[in-house]
């Protein structure tokens, strides 16, 4: 599956700490603030900058050095993860 960010949410360091961040909007149905690894804030920013989690993979890929597979194993149930909490949604193949 594919994942962009839903709507609403930054990411946030404090204190080297990695903080999702909910806008106002979303205070009745999701978490405020969530502490993530740094491995999901690593995503997150990336995503931040328009790219689905299969152009993150690839990112990584091209930057690690590392077969796409490889990449993809390792964070596909991190992806999956963050869509089951609500701060990612799928992306349909037409792009929405």
């Amino acid at each position: 599956m594919n994942y962009k960010i839903k709507p609403g949410y930054v990411l946030l360091k404090v204190c080297d700490t990695h903080l999702l961040v909910a806008n106002r909007q979303l205070w009745d149905n999701s978490s405020r603030v969530r502490v993530i690894p740094k491995k999901y804030a690593v995503c997150w920013a990336l995503m931040e900058q328009g790219k689905t989690s299969d152009d993150v993979i690839r990112s990584l890929a091209e930057l690690l050095h590392k077969p796409i597979g490889e990449v993809e194993k390792r964070l596909t149930k991190t992806f999956q993860n963050l869509a089951e909490d609500g701060y990612l949604i799928e992306v349909k193949e037409d792009g929405i």
